[in-house]
């Protein structure tokens, strides 16, 4: 549920791996957590032994800009190379964003943990992020009240 600027900036020492925290800088240069599973933490911690990295060093670097972390540019160009391979021609990045929100409301969050978890100072962003849900409304009460769903 990163935003691209956030992503970019994750330096080594903001991850808690105790805590399955990173610490990250937002929007409006607030300061944030956003978490992540032990297997992801594994992964992590596998890339940053692979790579050498030390606590100061940015957790995507380019090795062609002298340590400094990619550009947003590349970061996009990355993803969207990745995911086509995956059969996903027009993926961006912020789309990750929506999925994540998207994926929090399937699995019972609230709108006020998704907003928390998005880092929006106001819900009315959240529900733009999962306005592809409303017609799961209906579903989720039929559900609630052990009906059919037709």
């Amino acid at each position: 549920g990163m935003r691209i600027s956030e992503f970019q900036s994750i330096r080594v020492g903001d991850i808690n791996f105790s805590k399955g925290e990173i610490i990250i800088l937002g929007k409006g240069r607030k300061l944030g957590r956003v978490y992540f599973s032990f297997n992801t933490g594994v992964d992590l911690q596998i890339y940053i032994t692979k790579n050498r990295l030390l606590p100061s060093d940015y957790l995507w670097r380019s090795t062609v800009n002298n340590g400094l972390p990619y550009t947003k540019k590349t970061i996009r160009k990355k993803t969207k190379r990745a995911f086509a391979r995956c059969g996903f021609k027009d993926f961006t990045p912020h789309q990750l964003r929506h999925s994540f929100a998207t994926d929090l409301i399937e699995r019972g969050a609230t709108i006020q943990d998704a907003q928390h978890l998005l880092r929006h100072s106001s819900s009315k962003t959240t529900e733009i992020y999962i306005h592809n849900l409303q017609n799961k409304i209906n579903d989720t009460y039929r559900k609630l009240h052990n009906e059919e769903i037709y």
